[in-house]
C-alpha cells in the first residue's frame, strides 16, 4: 500500500491515473484501540481526510473494514454506524461480511447485515 500526501493534491491529481483505486483501511475510530493495536499507523482521522480529499478530486475510493475488532478488543466496536458514517463518501466498503469465518460468530453476523 501506498501513502499519499494529500497537502497538494490539487496540482498533482492530474498525475494520478483515473482507473486506479485508492484505499485505507479503518477498523476503528477509537484511538485507545489504536494506541494498543495499531501504533504505529497514520491517525484514523488523518487516514479519512486524506482518502476524501482524492474522492473529492473525483478518484476511486475505497475502505477495508477487516478484520472488524471485537466489543472485548475495542469497547465501540458495537456502534460501527459512527464508522460507517464517517466514510459514508467512499466508493467501495470491503466489511465484514465478506469472511465466512467471522459471520458464524453472532457478533460479526449481526453488524456484517449493517453494511449489505
Amino acid at each position: 500500500m501506498l501513502g499519499i500526501n494529500t497537502s497538494h493534491l490539487p496540482r498533482f491529481v492530474k498525475n494520478f491515473l483515473q482507473d486506479n483505486e485508492y484505499g485505507i483501511t479503518l477498523v476503528s475510530l477509537n484511538n485507545e484501540f489504536k494506541k494498543i493495536f495499531e501504533p504505529y499507523s497514520a491517525p484514523y482521522e488523518k487516514r479519512i481526510e486524506s482518502l476524501y480529499k482524492l474522492h473529492k478530486a473525483g478518484l476511486k475510493t475505497w475502505v477495508s473494514i477487516e478484520p472488524y475488532p471485537t466489543p472485548n478488543l475495542d469497547k465501540t466496536s458495537p456502534n460501527i454506524e459512527a464508522l460507517l458514517e464517517k466514510i459514508s463518501f467512499v466508493n467501495i466498503v470491503f466489511s465484514i461480511n465478506g469472511n465466512k469465518f467471522c459471520t458464524k460468530f453472532y457478533f460479526y453476523s449481526a453488524r456484517s447485515k449493517k453494511l449489505r
